[in-house]
């Protein structure tokens, strides 16, 4: 792993499906591939590097992009705890504050509460999520 720009960067994306579990969320009743956890850093940070990755995606496969709040939830919600391959801190989604334009939304997963912050914070871990086959 590499960092840049506050992000800690895989090398290349794994191929092996046993470090990808797939899983259902309650949220929306779909499956979920979660991939790999890029480390802290900003959403905008986080936003270009899913681009970076999903570029070099090859033909059929499925682009990454950061989960809903409710997926994050949903993910929390399963043990009421913090999830296996999280960590107990604050987790970058991809859905954006309904009113201001500069905050997107973030889910502490030691709690499960979600709450928004500025998208420049360099606050949240970042973990990648893909609509599973």
């Amino acid at each position: 792993m590499s960092k840049e720009g506050g992000l800690q960067i895989p090398q290349a994306p794994q191929d092996d499906k046993k470090d990808k579990p797939v899983a259902e969320t309650k949220a929306e009743g779909q499956k979920l591939e979660w991939g790999p956890e890029l480390g802290l850093g900003s959403w905008d940070e986080a936003q270009a590097k899913i681009e970076e990755l999903n570029s070099e995606l090859a033909e059929g496969e499925k682009p990454w992009r950061l989960p809903a709040i409710e997926e994050l939830q949903a993910e929390f919600k399963k043990t009421n705890s913090t999830p296996s391959g999280f960590r107990r801190y604050y987790y970058w989604s991809g859905t954006t504050h309904p009113f201001v334009s500069i905050g997107a939304g973030h889910v502490d997963m030691e709690n499960g509460n979600a709450y928004y912050n500025p998208k420049e914070n360099p606050s949240g871990f970042v973990r990648l999520v893909r609509d599973a086959a």
